[in-house]
């Protein structure tokens, strides 16, 4: 790199002296004042064009090091997303789209349309969404920022670009490239952490990388499309799946839930029955809740205002709490659940005379 650079340099002078040389004599001859001039002789720019030139020519070194980067390669100059094609019209088949931050390999430069290529797309594109050269190196910097990427087990980064300064102890994966140090102190890079701090590490313990897009085939945005269609439906399937798990679990804890509150009623009212008895009483609590007299929820028709007397004088609760509730009462409550009812649609029970007996009890 550095002999390009001397080569660049020693190519502009020796360009620039055939220019200047060319057009000295008439220049001299236009400097010379007149007569009619004399006067005005200490305000006139005794600067010869060459040593205007000799002033500029770092900075133009410089610019000419950095096109270098360029040769046979340009940067889009779109704000968004646009189009390659398969020959120099816009009629042309689509064949990929580039970037705002896409590099290209310039394959032939035309008039107006230029064949490039990036990644696997090689079409045409028009000049003027493409930067060259030296507008290369203006747009490259606005969306192609260099980072630099620690490649060394030894890389370190310093708070001055010399060997002796401070250690930053923390390494991070890349960095923003600030500089790239000239001269006696080429082998510095100038960076940027997260936090902003300006820090230094060695050329030769850093690859530097531009960050860019590289174009895409049409059929590459299908299948990047097709995937992230696919994705958001197994993002979908899956929350749709804990969602029905989340139900089921909370549909299990109130089946529980309830099948512990029927159990320990069956227990108050039956709890000295038979077992046929003890199903029976959870049976009509169940009827309840398929009546379209009485609340659709075992919970509901329990506690209903002036229905069951366990529920009204707080035994209920108290067994609840207590989990007194014995295993046959829980079976029973568990059968009629399930669906065993010895008493048909009967919606009541005590201890009258008429419908049908079971133990002690009367339903109808």
């Amino acid at each position: 790199m550095k002999l390009n650079h001397k080569k660049a340099t020693i190519c502009l002078v020796v360009t620039l002296s055939g220019l200047l040389t060319s057009g000295f004599a008439e220049t001299a001859l236009q400097a010379v004042p007149t007569a009619g001039q004399i006067s005005l002789i200490g305000e006139v720019n005794m600067q010869t064009p060459l040593e205007e030139t000799l002033e500029k020519l770092p900075e133009m070194a410089e610019l000419a090091a950095k096109t270098q980067e360029w040769y046979q390669k340009a940067v889009s100059a779109v704000d968004a997303e646009a189009n390659v094609y398969e020959a120099r019209t816009e009629d042309a088949a689509v064949v990929g789209k580039m970037y705002p931050n896409t590099i290209f390999s310039v394959e032939e430069k035309g008039e107006e349309w230029s064949r490039v290529s990036s990644g696997n797309v090689t079409g045409f594109v028009k000049n003027e969404s493409l930067a060259f050269g030296v507008e290369a190196v203006g747009r490259a910097e606005e969306v192609c920022p260099k980072l630099a990427v620690p490649s060394h087990e030894e890389a370190k980064l310093f708070t001055e670009p010399k060997e002796d300064a401070e250690v930053e102890a923390d390494m991070q994966d890349s960095y923003v490239v600030i500089s790239e140090a000239e001269g006696a102190d080429e082998k510095w890079i100038a960076v940027q952490d997260e936090a902003q701090n300006e820090l230094y590490i060695k050329k030769a313990h850093a690859e530097l990388v531009r960050v860019s897009q590289e174009a895409k085939t049409v059929e590459e945005i299908a299948e990047e499309e097709a995937a992230r269609k696919a994705a958001e439906e197994a993002r979908r399937k899956e929350e749709e799946r804990k969602a029905a798990e989340e139900a089921a679990k909370n549909a299990a804890a109130a089946s529980s839930n309830e099948q512990s509150l029927l159990a320990a009623l069956i227990y108050c009212e039956a709890g000295g029955e038979p077992y046929e008895g003890q199903v029976a009483v959870g049976a009509v609590v169940l009827n309840r809740v398929r009546s379209a007299s009485y609340p659709n929820s075992i919970r509901e028709v329990i506690y209903q205002s002036g229905q069951f007397g366990p529920a009204i004088t707080g035994k209920l609760d108290r067994v609840l709490a207590s989990g007194k509730t014995t295993a046959s009462c829980y079976q029973a409550a568990a059968d009629a659940l399930a669906g065993v009812n010895p008493i048909g649609s009967a919606l009541y029970f005590g201890c009258g005379n008429y419908g049908q007996q079971v133990g002690g009890h009367w339903f109808h």
